[in-house]
């Protein structure tokens, strides 16, 4: 059940993410932020540097997560 709570916890808090972004006109892809498939790697490095924060959320993440995250939103 902990589990299960967490995720539902999490999900709740995405979906609110997801509300604020749209109250702010925030693009849903981020190819029209500017970013490339040329980006990802270096991005994926950068994202690395924030590797404690991605490590607090209540759902594992792993960089190949983030990977397929990133280019579903290409």
């Amino acid at each position: 059940a902990g589990a299960d709570d967490r995720r539902h916890q999490a999900t709740r808090v995405v979906g609110r993410f997801f509300e604020i972004w749209n109250t702010l006109h925030v693009p849903p892809k981020a190819n029209e932020v500017g970013l490339k498939d040329s980006d990802l790697e270096p991005f994926l490095v950068d994202l690395g540097e924030l590797r404690g924060a991605i490590d607090q959320n209540p759902v594992p993440i792993t960089d190949d997560d983030l990977r397929n995250i990133l280019l579903a939103h290409l």
